[in-house]
């Protein structure tokens, strides 16, 4: 995407990632604290590794959402507790070396995708590793008495990092994807305008095009992050509900494109014209204040009746069929108006479809 010039501390803010550097800088700082302080208050011979394996939890589970931030932590502890079973018989059984390792890691990955955590097998792998290069350290230690201490500092390090999210600044995942879908709705409309342009410019369609595609798939990441969050008040349905009407709205701009305009444009008349230019001019309001709506939070007032302009669209087609005014035209300029007009109608009727949803969410939140 574009970069844009920094305008306000705000937007300086989130570019230097500033709450979440704090939240990451408080989460090292606890991790560290209470990993060496819980290992010597249990006499344990190895305080700093213990600190540093719960710092390196508390970092790595630490998101910018909690949604995220719970995910990451489930991942974690999985991770862990695989790979300090598999390093614990492994270091058992054969031993601590480089052969010895590297087969462990094959058991590890296997035994991930056996069990259908394949997004925790970095992190066994990891720990794996760690936990029978380090233990070569202390060879006077059990391995599983050993393993057992990283795993209790990984759960301090989750629960290190669930307190902090929680704590600083805490962000649903259903905020991003409320806001996300405040960005694709802009975007959609000056894709949508730009199709419309005699003259539209071919690299401006694919950068709103690409942006649209990025912010969609990133929304879709966040909704299912935020199917584990204990704090969402929406609920998942009516984002799913949302997402997928919007998706196909998107879908219908697109189509719009195969419409060759010079076609189109010989079938309109005077009648047909004006239905066309206040539908248009409709959905562009109906995309600016269903935009507002998701940015605010708030049920807007309903000015735009744009449903009463796509019946009045239906209507003029209507007229145009019976009056069998298409007879006259090429097989191919008839294709052409009918994709225009039905995707065009497609549009509207999608947005009509949000527009009532998201006005029963927030009627219903105030």
């Amino acid at each position: 995407m574009e970069s844009k010039p920094l305008t306000s501390f705000e937007e300086w803010v989130d570019f230097l990632q500033l709450r979440f550097a704090i939240k990451i800088g408080v989460a090292a700082t606890l991790g560290l604290f209470l990993g060496v302080g819980f290992s010597q208050v249990l006499n344990r011979p190895d305080a700093l590794v213990s600190g540093m394996w719960t710092v390196v939890t508390a970092i790595v589970v630490v998101q910018a959402h909690l949604g995220g931030t719970y995910m990451a932590a489930w991942v974690r502890f999985l991770g862990t507790l695989v790979g300090i079973f598999v390093a614990g018989i492994s270091t058992v059984t054969l031993g601590s070396n480089a052969l010895s390792l590297g087969f462990s890691n094959f058991v590890t990955v296997m035994l991930c995708s056996l069990l259908r955590i394949k997004d925790s097998v970095r992190i066994a792998s990891l720990t794996v590793t760690i936990l029978m290069v380090l233990w070569r350290l202390k060879p006077d230690i059990s391995p599983w008495t050993f393993g057992f201490f990283r795993l209790m500092d990984s759960c301090l390090g989750i629960l290190v990092a669930v307190i902090v999210t929680h704590s600083l600044w805490p962000m649903n995942a259903t905020s991003r994807v409320r806001l996300n879908i405040a960005i694709i709705l802009k975007k959609m409309k000056n894709l949508f305008q730009e199709i419309l342009k005699k003259d539209g410019e071919e690299k401006l369609y694919e950068k709103e095009k690409r942006e649209i595609v990025a912010l969609l798939r990133e929304t879709n990441t966040f909704l299912e992050e935020s199917r584990i969050e204990i704090r969402t008040r929406t609920s998942i349905e009516d984002w799913m509900f949302i997402l997928e009407h919007l998706e196909r709205a998107y879908e219908a701009i697109l189509d719009l494109k195969l419409a060759r305009k010079k076609y189109v444009q010989e079938f309109i008349d005077q009648g047909l014209g004006e239905s066309t230019k206040d539908t248009i001019r409709k959905t562009n309001k109906a995309m600016d204040q269903l935009a507002d709506m998701f940015e605010s939070k708030k049920a807007g007032d309903r000015p735009v009746d744009l449903l009463g302009s796509l019946e009045l669209l239906d209507l003029e087609l209507k007229r145009i069929r019976e009056g069998k005014m298409t007879s006259s035209f090429s097989l191919q300029e008839i294709e052409s108006f009918f994709v225009f007009f039905f995707n065009l109608r497609l549009l509207g009727e999608e947005l009509c479809k949000l527009d009532n949803r998201v006005h029963q969410i927030y009627a219903q939140a105030q």
